[in-house]
C-alpha cells in the first residue's frame, strides 16, 4: 500500500470506549491469592504490566493446563 492510498480525514467522531471494566481481577488480589485465566501467559503480560504500574503490586504468572495462573506475590 502506498502513502497516496491512505486518505486523511477530519471530523470523524471517535467511538466510545468499550470494555471499561478490567478483564482480570488483578487489583482485587491479596498477597498469596491467585486466579486461573483461560489464556497463555504471554497474553497476560500487558494486563500484568499495567496493574503493576497502577497498583505497585507484584505478580507471578505460570502456565497451568490450557491457561495460566496469576498470583499476587507482594
Amino acid at each position: 500500500m502506498s502513502r497516496d492510498a491512505i486518505r486523511i480525514e477530519r471530523g470523524v467522531p471517535r467511538p466510545r470506549a468499550v470494555g471499561t471494566h478490567p478483564k482480570y481481577p488483578l487489583k482485587d488480589l491479596k498477597v498469596g491469592e491467585s486466579f486461573l485465566a483461560p489464556v497463555i501467559p504471554s497474553h497476560m503480560s500487558g494486563s500484568i504490566y499495567l496493574a503493576k504500574i497502577k497498583t505497585g503490586f507484584k505478580f507471578s504468572v505460570r502456565k497451568e493446563g490450557n491457561g495460566c495462573r496469576v498470583w499476587r506475590i507482594a
